[in-house]
């Protein structure tokens, strides 16, 4: 495709000459394809397969700066991240990896070793965050990461009742399917209508934190788990109070269920993933933050604790 154009005076370059010369360019297809070739992030292919073929291979140097490259890599490539709102090394009550900031969503990232285990690893982030900053109805964003595994954590006075702590690790993501790393894009990957904390938040309700304090500590969640109990189709002789019913909730979840328990552990089960009592959860996960969660979530978490 050949187009024509004006040679620039020299004297004054804003001018045209009268000469015309010939400029040969390509077509819009064309030029597309070169300007995708071109591109950093596409060229390198931080993709799927990329990622997935990574999780398996420790880095050369096993140290967090050794790891830090790499997860850097997911953040641009694969979660699609610009560079320029990466900030690296930033300091803020010591130095936190990276720092993403595009002006809207704001989520501090805690690179850790490609062995280390992140389970007992919540004050890492929690000193960056700084959860008694944000407002009421504001929440703050951290992860945490060994490149194998990533934790998302919120932030925020408004997740104390709902949790016995104002930071929650919201989702573990543990990179090791298709599903599992698309699973993270859907998370913490940038998208132009929603936020990442908008995201967050209606996970809230399937959160093993939040399930933990509600199920064991809420009057009300509580009520509803009795009240389930008084009307299986065979009910226990007689339902715990609530204190005792606290008590076997925790134990069920923590696997870790009594002998000889006042009910069984088919019982409860079965109360715990009632809908009257998942609708308790939601209503008292909506009152503090506004957003509702799902059920399929939640009986899945009270199905994988009360098994693990």
């Amino acid at each position: 495709m050949r187009t024509r154009g004006f040679a620039r005076n020299k004297e004054h370059p804003t001018l045209p000459t009268a000469e015309k010369w010939d400029i040969e360019m390509p077509a819009t297809e064309d030029r597309r394809r070169s300007e995708k070739r071109q591109s950093p992030t596409r060229s390198l292919r931080f993709d799927t397969r990329w990622f997935l073929r990574n999780t398996k291979i420790p880095p050369k140097a096993n140290h967090e700066a050794g790891n830090s490259t790499r997860v850097h890599n997911v953040l641009q490539g694969f979660l699609s991240w610009p560079g320029e709102d990466i900030l690296a090394q930033n300091h803020r009550n010591g130095i936190v990896d990276y720092l993403i900031d595009d002006g809207r969503t704001r989520i501090w990232v805690e690179v850790k070793r490609y062995d280390q285990d992140l389970r007992n690893r919540r004050n890492a982030i929690r000193k960056y965050i700084f959860p008694e900053e944000a407002e009421s109805g504001k929440f703050n964003v951290g992860v945490l990461t060994n490149f194998r595994e990533w934790h998302v954590y919120l932030s925020g006075a408004d997740l104390w009742p709902l949790a016995g702590d104002d930071l929650v690790r919201v989702k573990e993501v543990s990179v090791s399917s298709e599903q599992a790393a698309s699973n993270l894009r859907s998370i913490l990957g940038r998208q132009s209508k929603r936020r990442v904390v908008d995201r967050l938040l209606p996970l809230l309700g399937a959160s093993e934190e939040v399930l933990s304090h509600m199920l064991t500590s809420n009057p009300l969640v509580l009520e509803q788990i009795a009240d389930k109990l008084a009307h299986l189709d065979d009910p226990p002789d007689e339902v715990p109070s609530s204190e005792m019913l606290g008590y076997l909730v925790h134990r069920y979840l923590r696997n870790e269920y009594p002998h000889d328990p006042p009910i069984t552990r088919s019982d409860l089960r079965e109360a715990l993933e009632a809908h009257r009592v998942f609708y308790a959860v939601e209503d008292a996960v909506e009152d503090r933050v506004g957003t509702c969660c799902k059920m399929k979530p939640y009986t899945e978490t009270v199905r994988a604790m009360g098994y693990r």
